[in-house]
């Protein structure tokens, strides 16, 4: 769990559920609407292109992370490549470390898909989203499945608190 999260003493179990997707709710205020993890990772996330790489190095963090053209930050705590798991959607809630390294070579690449996994008996959860590279970009699904992909396991810790950041702003400026 982040620093942000331990110093807060934030507990995952006691945060709403989505109903849809079974992510966090986000919800800052009583007087205001909660905010699904999933959808707005997607809004902010989907279908935007990789512009830059903050890779990975010492520090408190010691996370790489995906800058999209947007300005929105991905922070990855694995990547997994498409060959180095059957089930890769299922690599983060089995402890597996992805073997893909973060770097420039994946500028360009585009965000495909945007998930949500919970184990049913750990309660073990992860936010993950696939990337493709450029060529694959406004084929049709199948099509572009034929390209290569990573899948990257993002920090949802370290979502959780950009969420909450900038649904706080919204009330307090």
């Amino acid at each position: 769990m982040s620093y942000a999260f331990r110093k807060h003493d934030y507990n995952l179990n006691d945060f709403e559920r989505c109903p849809e997707h079974g992510c966090v709710m986000m919800q800052v205020a009583r007087n205001v609407e909660p905010v699904c993890l999933l959808d707005w990772l997607t809004e902010r996330a989907g279908n935007r292109a990789v512009r830059d790489v903050i890779e990975r190095e010492a520090g408190e963090y010691n996370l790489p992370a995906l800058i999209l053209d947007n300005g929105f930050m991905l922070p990855v705590q694995w990547a997994y490549g498409v060959d180095e798991h059957p089930a890769r959607e299922v690599a983060p809630l089995a402890g597996m470390e992805g073997r893909v390294e973060i770097d420039l070579r994946f500028a360009g690449w585009w965000v495909s898909d945007v998930l949500f996994v919970r184990a049913k008996k750990s309660k073990q959860e992860a936010v993950l989203v696939e990337i493709r590279p450029p060529e694959a970009r406004g084929l049709r699904r199948k099509e572009a499945g034929e390209f290569p992909s990573v899948l990257l396991h993002l920090s949802q810790d370290i979502l959780l608190y950009l969420l909450f950041d900038e649904e706080f702003r919204k009330i307090e400026p």
